[in-house]
């Protein structure tokens, strides 16, 4: 455990410095095109000026919608480049913990991203509120007032679906990382028993392939789950509430046959390449 969690530090270390690379981008970009904005349309009375706040705060928030996947892609990457690395996998822990750790500390990063994106719109809106109440107040509590009267939802209801939200998105975010380590060590455990196919076109075509059985198989799955469990449960639970909890435990269980599988597939099928 002390190997692991050592293992975990060092990795979640180096990618925790994209993430906050990320973020000063973030900041860059947002001040950038709200002062270009102001200035190219010519605002420069102190009125339009009060705006710059918000605007900045707007613009991080829509970079972080953008950056988040993103970054997701990129430390699938990374991710999949430490799993081929030989030194890392130098490391005195087993390939299983070594795969997990791996994926674990790309996985923590991304939240860990999340996280921040997060507080740093809640610091810039709280101070946006704090400093042009007069602006943003009445914008913010029509909303609110409009909220009220036209919803029929209840506060527990409301907090319960962002909750299942939030965990749909971790387990789609982490079936990201798993789904692409399964295509990489599936196909090179395929070409390294059919050497024939060892070319870059080949295995380019071969995870294709994979990727369309893998889209069907999952197709069917959804399809057979759906038909199970909404049909007989449906007066019971309402269509929103049932068809969210029964993705959201469908995903866990993909997720966990999934990460058995690629530990599977380290341990017995891929080996870590030559450092060039």
């Amino acid at each position: 455990m002390t190997v692991f969690n050592h293992l975990f530090k060092e990795l979640f270390k180096q990618k925790n410095r994209n993430a906050n690379a990320v973020i000063i981008i973030q900041l860059i970009s947002a001040l950038a095109i709200t002062i270009i904005s102001f200035v190219a349309e010519g605002r420069y009375e102190a009125e339009y000026w009060k705006m710059v706040l918000p605007m900045f705060t707007f613009l991080f928030a829509v970079t972080s919608i953008i950056a988040l996947p993103i970054y997701l892609v990129v430390t699938c990457y990374k991710n999949e480049h430490v799993n081929r690395s030989q030194t890392w996998r130098l490391a005195p822990i087993s390939d299983e913990m070594f795969y997990l750790d791996n994926t674990l500390s790309s996985f923590i990063s991304v939240i860990y991203l999340l996280i921040v994106q997060i507080i740093v719109t809640a610091i810039f809106a709280g101070i946006s509120f704090l400093l042009f109440n007069e602006n943003l107040n009445d914008t913010f509590q029509s909303f609110i007032d409009g909220f009220k009267a036209g919803s029929h939802w209840h506060f527990n209801i409301i907090i319960g679906n962002v909750l299942q939200i939030i965990c749909l998105t971790i387990l789609i975010s982490l079936f990201t990382y798993l789904i692409v380590s399964f295509l990489n060590f599936s196909t090179r455990a395929i070409v390294d028993y059919l050497p024939g196919i060892s070319s870059k076109a080949a295995v380019t075509v071969l995870r294709l392939v994979l990727i369309i059985v893998i889209a069907k198989l999952l197709e069917k799955i959804f399809e057979l789950f759906s038909n199970l469990l909404l049909s007989p449960t449906n007066f019971l639970f309402g269509d929103i509430n049932i068809t969210l909890n029964g993705i959201i435990f469908l995903f866990l269980v993909i997720d966990i046959v999934l990460l058995l599988a690629n530990m599977l597939l380290i341990n017995k099928f891929f080996e870590a390449e030559q450092n060039k």
